[in-house]
């Protein structure tokens, strides 16, 4: 059996990086929904209160006259 030299070692290394790029970063979706999904086990309507308090009503209007405002 003929054995690998450096080179073609590090010819394929940016190759193998790529790969375990691809799946470290796939991985990171499915480890988050399963966080969500134990969340939703332990507490009840845990994606309402992980929301709570951040969509706050707005408090400015939408519609105002700005030449009115400015005199």
């Amino acid at each position: 059996m003929e054995q690998r030299t450096a080179r073609e070692w590090f010819s394929s290394l940016p190759a193998l990086l790529l790969l375990l790029l691809t799946i470290f970063l796939a991985s990171g979706q499915v480890i988050h929904s399963q966080l969500l999904s134990i969340g939703e086990n332990t507490w009840d309507n845990y994606f309402q209160l992980r929301s709570a308090g951040a969509l706050n009503e707005p408090t400015c209007n939408a519609d105002a006259d700005l030449d009115r405002e400015l005199e």
